[in-house]
């Protein structure tokens, strides 16, 4: 048994299932190395990949969202943000601009 391998005798099987182990790779050379050792003894195996149990699991794969749509809508709204932003202060550093937007404020209020 290659090293990095953990393996449970006896685990609760589905039903009908013809597999008596569960062997559990920590690493991919570990997996690799497994596959091949059950290939050269001609044992019937069948892979199964799942998400690992960790607290950073779910940042880089979301159930049931994209990362990738998560990224570019996050950029698409920050340069938005910051595009508005930077019109406002523009408009706002032109005198004659500020000074009309300053009177329009004067009539709403008065």
């Amino acid at each position: 048994m290659p090293k990095g391998i953990k393996e449970r005798r006896r685990y609760k099987a589905p039903r009908g299932s013809r597999y008596q182990h569960l062997y559990i790779p920590k690493t991919d050379v570990a997996s690799t190395q497994l596959i091949r050792l059950l290939k050269a003894e001609n044992q019937l195996f069948a892979t199964k990949v799942v998400e690992r149990k960790s607290w950073y699991a779910p940042l880089l794969a979301p159930e049931g969202r994209s990362v990738t749509w998560g990224l570019v809508s996050t950029v698409v709204i920050l340069t938005a943000v910051i595009s508005v932003f930077l019109y406002i202060q523009y408009l706002w550093s032109d005198p004659e601009i500020r000074q009309n937007l300053l009177d329009a404020v004067e009539v709403l209020k008065g």
